[in-house]
């Protein structure tokens, strides 16, 4: 095989293992009745981590970041992000800012040192 055969293929089975979980955790979330909650969410994430884990896929929340929030970020507008993360996860305001401050945390400290000499 050629190299762009092995990248589609590559591709295909991502998209693949991709749909499989969204299935997997669509089919979790429709048969409960109630609202899944701290245990039920707890376990939905180490069942996905496990995937993730075995098809060799590494995800970091601070990375992946939708391109709305990450322009935001770009420009220094804090508050801007705040605002599209709270609209595209319909998250409260405490939930939006904590997360919103992890990310810029998170990358501040993976930012290397400008030496300014």
């Amino acid at each position: 095989m050629n190299i762009n055969t092995d990248i589609l293929l590559s591709l295909t089975l991502f998209i693949v293992a991709l749909t499989c979980v969204t299935a997997v955790l669509i089919r979790a979330l429709t048969q409960y009745s109630a609202p899944i909650t701290g245990h039920g969410i707890e376990l939905l994430h180490k069942k996905l981590d496990a995937v993730l884990s075995h098809l060799d896929i590494a995800f970091s929340q601070h990375d992946n970041v939708p391109a709305m929030i990450n322009t935001a970020l770009a420009n220094h507008d804090r508050i801007g992000a705040i605002k599209h993360y709270r609209r595209i996860y319909n998250a409260s305001l405490i939930e939006a800012t904590i997360v919103i401050d992890a990310i810029i945390a998170h990358r501040q400290r993976d930012r290397p040192m400008i030496d300014k000499h």
